[in-house]
């Protein structure tokens, strides 16, 4: 276990209670998906699709296109400040290379968790090319 992982307990936990708290309406979903998605990467990677399984059905496309939307465009670098205690320009930088390779894993892992849930069109073909659409 890396140093910032978390037990897989503590962040399945911390995923149940937002999801919790989104049903009852007490945050926005993007709260709540900048904080399922920060629990799940300070998560042992064993635990990463039972997190994702406790995403409601009903979020899971607009939990996934969040996901991609926030990782892509920083090229899987967002700010690591969520992961750090001692906050400079250079340590941000080393953080955002060492926390990189987790966000790409789970990204992979997180659309093909969604590609084995999401249900299917008539004659709809699984794999690259298939929409995010639920």
């Amino acid at each position: 276990m890396v140093f910032w992982e978390l037990p897989a307990e503590a962040s399945i936990n911390s995923v149940k209670k937002l999801t919790n708290v989104l049903s009852l309406g007490l945050i926005t979903f993007e709260e709540y998906a900048l904080n399922v998605l920060q629990a799940i990467i300070a998560a042992q990677d064993t635990c990463w699709d039972e997190c994702v399984g406790l995403v409601p059905t009903d979020v899971l496309g607009q939990f996934v296109r969040y996901v991609d939307e926030y990782l892509v465009p920083v090229d899987f670098m967002p700010s690591p400040t969520a992961f750090m205690t001692r906050i400079t320009d250079s340590e941000c930088e080393k953080k955002k290379r060492e926390l990189r390779p987790r966000y790409v894993r789970f990204h992979h892992s997180l659309h093909a968790y969604f590609e084995s849930v999401r249900p299917r069109q008539p004659g709809e073909k699984r794999g690259p090319g298939s929409t995010l659409d639920t």
